[in-house]
């Protein structure tokens, strides 16, 4: 305990708890506070908040997984059968279509296809 007379008599008391200090004060009216600063309170409540959002993320993973397994399962509802891809090509190939661009990615994507 210690008396810190430039303060108006304020007295402060270390408590050795997770470095805690309790301080009264007796100017015109008595009070009594507690300054306690408990660092491992605050530390548990971050990691508790920092494993929800983990779970949270976790289980949004999971659900993603999961949809991902689903559309690769599924096959196209309108796939072109080889000649008709043929006949597309034919039809948009660049060289037939003055080197335009857009024949060019739509061959691109006609070929992957085929």
């Amino acid at each position: 305990m210690s008396k810190d007379n430039e303060n108006n008599g304020t007295f402060y008391f270390d408590t050795n708890t997770s470095g805690g200090t309790l301080f009264i004060n007796n100017a015109s009216s008595t009070g009594i506070g507690i300054n306690y600063n408990d660092q491992s309170a605050e530390l548990r409540r971050e990691l508790a908040a920092t494993k929800h959002e983990y779970e949270k993320l976790f289980r949004h993973c999971q659900t993603l997984e999961h949809e991902v397994k689903r559309l690769s399962t599924m096959k196209p509802n309108h796939s072109f059968s080889s000649k008709e891809i043929k006949i597309m090509l034919s039809r948009m190939h660049p060289d037939k279509n003055s080197g335009k661009e857009i024949y060019k990615a739509i061959t691109q994507k006609l070929l992957v296809m085929k």
